[in-house]
């Protein structure tokens, strides 16, 4: 029962929007969907692209004496992006808590597809010099400080808005929208370079999917900007992270135990895992990617289901056997990577970790809304969620690097995300059950 007027959409006392077509056309309850799920689309295309491009990224904006350092500056580049996220956190979380969770999607997208186009506009280091990778890092950083808020903020946003019995199923949507943005992104790199030869694609062709980023950003922002807005929050509170660290630590502290399994394991098993087949098992890159591809497909109809099971049953049993099964099974199932398994073996042993993967990922956005009170709520889970990627899944990739390399195989690493996995399993335990819990001022 309130109104928004000015730069915010009409709404009437019934929290009808009385202004704007998308609203007419679209029931608000797949609108709210629609703004939720566009907008980590949008944010994980970009980061499937560069990826997928980092090697003619590299030549382009680092140029080196060797292909290996342009490679690594590249990803140093890509790494801002982590560095930068707990920032973002604090930055949209602030947002979210103080001017209205509408605000701090519209922003996350405004900036997040800026960046994602201005990057397939950069002049290279062949163009203007050094300043082309420094223009570079600076849209990374864009980038890193968007994601910080768009999750969570959008996880957020579903879940209190979602009714309580359908919150888990309605607020996992914001990681289908994760999910479908790494697939999509690495369609869109497959497609390109499909289509277009190795010269055309070093010239030009790796700047097409980046501008393609501004069509994802134009439809996420339509459905953002005509979304309801909800609640209004407290004026009062000034500092919404002081308040979240000050009252909430030890919660803060829980999710990030919590969450450090899904962080790693991400990274290792659909990030630095294929890149090791490619490169130890001979396999075929697109086969790959196929792969990759299918166990991601099948992780999103699993966690869906999974989110579903949590409104029923409970987040905290669904938590707990995800976890557990991630700390027993992972290390067989990385000895089928060592031991010369045909490739469907393969397959499957990854699919099954990132299935696993996924329902937890798809439980958590209730979970972390359902863990804070809601003055603070979208800057203490923003920060818990990616402090913890910062920690755990920006360094993944290198430790699984470290790791393979001292010993030679995946038995070190497999042990790793293991330990992991029975850390965030205790951690779990002692989870407070709130399913259903009156999430509103």
């Amino acid at each position: 029962m309130y109104a928004v007027t000015g730069n915010e959409a009409v709404v009437d006392l019934n929290g009808k929007a009385a202004l704007n077509g998308v609203n007419d056309r679209v029931p608000r309850s797949l609108h709210r969907l629609a703004a939720g799920f566009l907008g980590n689309v949008l944010e994980w295309y970009d980061f499937a692209v560069y990826g997928f491009f980092a090697t003619i990224i590299g030549t382009l904006f680092f140029p080196a004496t060797d292909r290996a350092s342009s490679l690594v500056a590249a990803f140093g580049a890509f790494a801002i992006g982590f560095v930068m996220r707990p920032l973002g956190a604090v930055l949209f979380g602030h947002i979210g808590d103080r001017i209205g969770r509408r605000r701090l999607l519209v922003l996350s997208s405004i900036s997040m597809a800026f960046a994602t186009c201005a990057i397939g506009l950069l002049p290279t280091h062949a163009d203007i010099g050094a300043a082309a990778a420094f223009l570079l890092v600076a849209l990374r950083m864009v980038q890193g400080l968007s994601v910080g808020g768009e999750y969570v903020g959008s996880s957020v946003f579903l879940a209190e808005t979602a009714p309580p019995r359908n919150r888990g199923l309605l607020a996992g949507f914001s990681t289908a929208g994760l999910f479908a943005g790494v697939l999509l992104g690495s369609a869109a790199g497959a497609l390109t370079s499909y289509v277009l030869t190795a010269e055309q694609l070093q010239a030009w062709g790796w700047r097409v999917p980046f501008l393609a980023g501004l069509l994802l950003g134009g439809i996420a922002l339509v459905f953002r900007l005509s979304v309801d807005a909800g609640p209004t929050p407290e004026k009062t509170l000034r500092a919404p992270i002081v308040e979240a660290v000050t009252r909430h630590m030890g919660a803060m502290l829980h999710a990030v135990a919590m969450i450090m399994t899904l962080a790693a394991g991400w990274y290792v098993l659909v990030v630095y895992l294929p890149t090791w087949m490619v490169g130890n098992l001979r396999m075929d890159r697109t086969e790959v990617l196929q792969i990759n591809a299918g166990n991601v497909t099948v992780a999103i109809i699993a966690g869906l289901i999974a989110a579903s099971v949590s409104d029923r049953i409970g987040r905290k049993p669904v938590l707990l056997a995800t976890q557990f099964s991630l700390a027993a099974l992972t290390y067989p199932l990385f000895l089928l990577f060592d031991g010369g398994h045909s490739i469907a073996v393969i397959a499957v042993a990854q699919g099954i970790l990132v299935v696993l993967i996924g329902c937890f990922a798809f439980v958590m956005p209730a979970v972390l809304a359902e863990m804070f009170p809601w003055r603070v709520r979208t800057t203490a889970a923003s920060f818990a969620l990616n402090l913890s990627m910062a920690i755990f899944g920006g360094t993944a990739p290198m430790i699984g690097s470290w790791l393979v390399g001292r010993t030679g195989g995946l038995s070190a690493l497999a042990l790793y995300l293991s330990a992991l996995g029975l850390c965030s399993a205790i951690a779990c335990v002692f989870l407070t059950e709130r399913r259903g819990v009156d999430l509103s001022p």
